[in-house]
């Protein structure tokens, strides 16, 4: 008996033993195994990972062939469907040409081109298994990167294993090593590669700097998507980085010109604007399937997918006398651009008052910065010249209609548009207070606020409980309140907000109650964040906040209550996070 209760103490001690090392070597907040794993955070040592070095197969990129490497010219050739689809013909021979198993496969570097820091990877396997890989170099500051590869099949088992590798490490040894489950979650077998990867060469920063914030809660899952690298600057770097949790570069895709607001992201493909001309659709593996010119327009801004096989795009007409006033569709079948709104037509006052103050040519008198989808055929845009967010229905019928504004009242004071501003209001016990009519008394619960000023990246987002026409909306608000296309405007009024010459003291996270059927707008929740007069965002992933402060010349995740829980160093003029899931991993 006593045999047995020594049994039953040490196996307990052991159990105890192990569960306080994982709670001391997880990350902040509750995630299991596979998350942890792919948080790409900095750990203890002794938790690293162990990767068989001395048993690895030291290989190299293009020079003995067991990793291929095609040329591929300038950044047009690379966006070249022709020429994407014959890079994809010749890998098809390539696989004709051999029997590539697990410890064989077919491996080549940066295939179609459309992915710096990315291996192509296919073989056969004899039964239905899945992949998992990770990334190693020898360096204490650079985390481990680990990730399941997504087969895009039910289960996510496969017999054919094709597809892109991403995270490797620029200017290091890179050690990966190749995990193959049967559908049992059984490890079949594993595989050891070794090789060098070449510095950039494009001046993105291999890693860039971090602080953490007071928040206990867990960075989330995924790569921060960099769009716009040093916006504003000279000789930037025409490429869209992703960066991990930990500040490292895991991939760089090329573009020709100006930037991509944002990476829309399909099943088994992506769509981002290559130039401010042109939209390339990219599978999973790199290859180019798709590139849609704009015709006569020029993208400026945002876009958006409607989920019907069209984009939504903010564009200026090429040879106009105003720019960033339209939005126009791109079908992504056939590459039919159709223009959608012309808002000089739907505000003809404000765009001739705005002339009228300013003589600049060309003007920009609305400077349209975002764009989101409402129902199946509104939009919800936001001006930063005016400081404004206003809804357009019926944008696919060719006659568009002003759903409302939501601005401060004063800023729409002599035009014939305030029938369709909002009303600001404070939202307590189902009921609406009006805060601009000066009549009803601020009680208990009720608080003033000052709308957004400047504000970009203005999203949608639905909750639970609430009524039909109510929505939220959140957005960053620049703090911003200076513009010349108002006449008569005094912004000194706004006496906390940023101006042409002075800055604020903070922007802002801001999210709305809408209300359309009550006529109705109110501030639900608001915390500060770095000031940027001009660019930056916020964007929930489904998880945190992500901000990026373009002035400040940093990007951060917060949690829900607004603590910050990460902060990089780098200046962008928007910044995502993706969790890549839907296309490269599972």
């Amino acid at each position: 008996m006593k045999k047995v209760l020594v049994k039953v103490l040490v196996t307990s001690a052991v159990m105890i033993s192990i569960l306080i090392a994982a709670v001391v070597f997880l990350p902040k907040g509750k995630t299991s195994n596979k998350e942890t794993n792919e948080l790409d955070l900095l750990t203890e040592s002794a938790d690293k990972q162990g990767i068989n070095k001395g048993g690895s197969k030291h290989v190299s990129i293009g020079k003995d062939e067991t990793i291929m490497q095609f040329s591929h010219g300038n950044v047009k050739d690379i966006y070249n469907v022709k020429k994407s689809k014959a890079i994809a013909k010749r890998i098809d021979k390539l696989k004709k040409q051999a029997r590539y198993t697990f410890d064989n496969p077919l491996l080549i570097w940066n295939a179609y081109g459309t992915n710096k820091l990315s291996l192509y990877y296919y073989f056969r396997a004899e039964e239905s298994t899945y992949v998992t890989y990770t990334i190693q170099v020898a360096d204490s500051k650079i985390p481990d990167f680990t990730r399941t590869l997504n087969t895009h099949t039910d289960g996510n088992l496969t017999r054919v294993h094709e597809y892109l590798l991403t995270g490797f490490v620029p200017g290091y040894q890179n050690y990966l090593v190749l995990r193959q489950y049967n559908g049992k979650g059984k490890l079949v077998k594993k595989q050891y590669f070794d090789f060098y990867v070449d510095k950039l060469r494009d001046g993105v920063k291999t890693k860039i700097g971090y602080e953490d914030g007071k928040s206990t809660a867990s960075i989330s899952n995924g790569l921060f998507a960099v769009c716009g690298y040093h916006a504003g600057e000279k000789n930037i770097p025409k490429a869209i980085p992703l960066y991990d949790n930990s500040g490292i570069v895991r991939s760089v895709i090329p573009i020709e010109n100006y930037r991509t607001d944002r990476l829309e992201i399909l099943s088994n493909s992506m769509i981002y604007s290559v130039s401010n001309q042109a939209f390339a659709q990219v599978s999973s593996l790199g290859q180019v399937m798709n590139v849609y010119s704009l015709g006569r327009y020029r993208l400026h801004h945002d876009f958006v997918y409607n989920d019907y096989g069209q984009l939504w795009c903010l564009a200026t007409k090429k040879n106009a006398q105003s720019i960033c006033d339209y939005v126009i569709s791109v079908d992504v079948k056939d590459g039919k651009v159709q223009k959608l709104v012309d808002f000089g037509e739907l505000f003809p006052k404000v765009k001739k008052q705005a002339a009228k103050a300013n003589k600049a040519r060309p003007l920009n008198w609305i400077n349209l910065n975002s764009i989101v989808r409402i129902e199946s055929s509104d939009i919800i845009v936001s001006s930063r010249e005016l400081s404004s967010i206003i809804r357009i229905n019926h944008v696919t019928s060719g006659y568009p209609k002003i759903g409302y504004i939501i601005s401060d009242s004063s800023i729409w004071k002599k035009t014939n548009n305030k029938k369709y501003l909002l009303l600001k209001g404070a939202y307590l016990n189902e009921k609406w207070y009006n805060l601009d009519s000066g009549t009803e008394k601020l009680g208990k619960g009720i608080h003033n606020f000052s709308c957004q000023l400047g504000q970009n990246s203005v999203s949608l987002e639905q909750g639970a409980g609430l009524s039909e026409g109510q929505y939220y909306l959140t957005m960053l608000n620049n703090n911003y309140a200076y513009s010349t296309m108002v006449p008569g405007m005094k912004w000194s009024k706004f006496t906390n907000a940023g101006s042409k010459h002075r800055a604020a003291s903070n922007s802002s996270y801001y999210e709305y109650l809408v209300d359309e059927k009550a006529g109705y707008f109110g501030l639900k929740r608001s915390y500060e964040l770095p000031y940027t007069a001009q660019g930056g965002n916020v964007f929930w992933n489904g998880t945190n906040t992500i901000a990026n402060s373009m002035g400040e010349k940093v990007f951060g995740e917060y949690d829900s209550t607004g603590k910050l829980i990460r902060e990089f160093s780098l200046k962008a003029y928007r910044v995502y996070k993706y969790d890549m899931k839907k296309i490269w991993y599972y």
